[in-house]
């Protein structure tokens, strides 16, 4: 029997979880040439995240006059920020979209109600993780579930409408088919009936022209030539 996930397991870390796990990752406490210690780092990652509506400019001066710098003379160079912000935001990236591949797994795990394939709660899963993103703001366990369980309906009646559709679709080639096949029998009937009315024609003419005598044979070889579109 599969344990159902505990709510906290539901929900992101917060911004300064996701920074000190980018940090981890990126094996460094600080950045080269300025010593800062790890909150003030940290509060920078967080000013640095894409989701903080903050850009670069604004977070160097945060950091500036936490380091008790001015405009006129700034305790860090600008593009000592710049520099960190290249190596720090991909990191980020990364952590940031592990995370949201986790708890939508186990979202997906929540409101599995045993329909689902292997295949489809990992396609779900994906689906979820890309809405969480899009969300680019903090998503709580009552609202993930909720997210991952409307997925989970949208994509079913996906789904379903496709085999509804293929099935309409394998009926329409049947029927197109079928009736094709009418169509070539009933112009194959109308050759043979013109091809008997000529050849009874081509009997009558020839009877009526006295030319000969026609015997039983005669009349099968007439009947033969003209069916095969010969001259009588």
């Amino acid at each position: 029997m599969t344990t159902k996930p505990a709510e906290t397991e539901l929900r992101l870390p917060g911004r300064e979880a996701l920074a000190e796990m980018a940090l981890a990752r990126m094996g460094h406490n600080g950045i080269r040439a300025v010593e800062l210690d790890r909150p003030t780092l940290v509060g920078l990652c967080v000013r640095l995240a894409p989701e903080s509506g903050d850009d670069v400019r604004s977070a160097w001066a945060w950091l500036n006059e936490q380091l008790g710098g001015t405009d006129e003379a700034p305790a860090v160079d600008d593009n000592v920020v710049y520099r960190f912000k290249d190596r720090y935001r991909p990191t980020y990236a990364q952590v940031l979209a592990e995370e949201v591949r986790r708890v939508s797994k186990l979202a997906v795990d929540r409101v599995n109600d045993g329909r689902l394939t292997r295949v489809n709660r990992g396609l779900l899963s994906e689906r979820v993780a890309e809405r969480l993103l899009d969300a680019n703001a903090d998503v709580g366990p009552t609202e993930l579930i909720k997210l991952a369980a409307i997925v989970r309906d949208s994509e079913r009646t996906q789904i379903e409408q496709r085999e509804l559709e293929a099935k309409l679709t394998l009926a329409e080639q049947r029927t197109a088919k079928l009736e094709a096949e009418v169509e070539r029998l009933a112009l194959a009937n109308a050759a043979t009936q013109r091809s008997i009315e000529a050849a009874k024609k081509t009997v009558q003419s020839t009877v009526d022209a006295g030319s000969k005598s026609l015997d039983a044979d005669d009349v099968i070889a007439i009947l033969d030539r003209v069916m095969k579109g010969e001259a009588a």
